[in-house]
């Protein structure tokens, strides 16, 4: 909630990032470079403070994930800054940035895909705990028992492989190895788009039960609609590798102000698939280089003259709301 998080505005963000842009130059046929590069995301600034869940929603393609890397530093962006708890990334020692991969986790839309198939299920979960920590033989053997029961599942499926579960059950155990090296941070990539609605909740609810028990903090991201409002307490909307708008919870579902936030909550369809263009116009290239316009220009039907010329940034329409858009000056 929007009081909770000003609470917490006394308290240092785990994860701030400031003007973040992510550029990938575009070659032709014959490896020349074109006019114009894509970004992925371009200018965003997002905070996640501790014990809160922070949801980062759009189309595919808008840039949600490639924030996840940017923060799991499996990418590196083209401008801007990272900070971890107020450290600029550029300028930690080498210690310090091991550090980032024991307290930033990470839970995979498809857990199976992030599994060697060959190794037992002991072994993956207790990955973590051989790359940042030290522990005895039966130290790891204690502590993997202990997390393998905490998100639902039987000390006996340590010895199992990945192939003997189901969908659902991995996901508990992609949950346990992210929380096995007690990290302040879990980034939850569509964690339960691929599971069936029943699932779906126990997963969600094993989640808030975690977090409730060790304060962490989420970064979740997702297509689904009524999972961002089941779990979050801060939303943020980008579309085109940008933050169109982002408050609360209940301001981004209850009051929307950008067209886009608006077509997504009206949308009957789900966003992880495109939806189709309400093409309003067309006499602009959004992606060229030298346009300035409002990245949304060409699909909203309340589009000004200035949207074509200009292109709105963030502003504050009230407490913790911003806004990127025209319509509200």
């Amino acid at each position: 909630m929007l009081e909770e998080r000003n609470r917490q505005t006394k308290q240092s963000p785990i994860i701030r990032l400031k003007n973040i842009s992510k550029k990938y130059e575009d070659y032709n046929l014959f490896s020349k470079k074109n006019e114009s590069d894509t970004y992925a995301v371009k200018g965003v600034d997002l905070e996640i403070r501790p014990n809160e869940t922070v949801a980062v929603v759009g189309e595919s393609g808008c840039g949600k994930s490639t924030v996840a890397k940017l923060i799991l530093g499996l990418i590196e962006p083209t401008d801007g800054k990272i900070f971890y708890d107020g450290i600029e990334k550029n300028q930690m020692k080498k210690n310090e940035k091991r550090k980032i991969m024991k307290d930033v986790q990470m839970v995979f839309q498809d857990p199976y895909g992030a599994f060697n198939p060959k190794m037992k299920i002991k072994n993956i979960i207790a990955e973590p705990l051989s790359v940042n920590m030290s522990y005895s033989s039966s130290e790891i053997d204690r502590i993997c028992q202990e997390v393998i029961e905490h998100v639902g599942l039987k000390k006996e499926d340590l010895i199992k492989y990945p192939d003997e579960f189901s969908g659902g059950q991995r996901q508990r155990i992609a949950i346990a190895r992210a929380i096995i090296g007690t990290p302040r941070l879990i980034i939850c990539d569509e964690p339960v788009s691929a599971l069936d609605l029943l699932v779906q909740a126990q997963i969600l609810n094993l989640l808030k039960d975690i977090q409730e028990e060790k304060k962490l903090s989420y970064l979740f991201i997702s297509h689904d609609l009524a999972v961002v409002k089941y779990v979050s307490d801060y939303v943020v909307v980008m579309y085109l590798g940008k933050i169109v708008e982002k408050g609360s919870k209940n301001q981004i579902f209850d009051n929307p102000k950008h067209p886009y936030t608006k077509l997504l909550l009206d949308s009957s369809v789900s966003v992880h698939k495109r939806m189709k263009d309400i093409q309003v116009c067309d006499d602009i290239d959004i992606f060229k280089k030298d346009n300035k316009c409002c990245p949304f220009y060409n699909r909203c039907s309340l589009a000004k003259e200035k949207c074509r010329e200009e292109e709105p940034d963030l502003k504050e329409y009230e407490s913790g709301h911003e806004v990127a858009c025209f319509l509200l000056s």
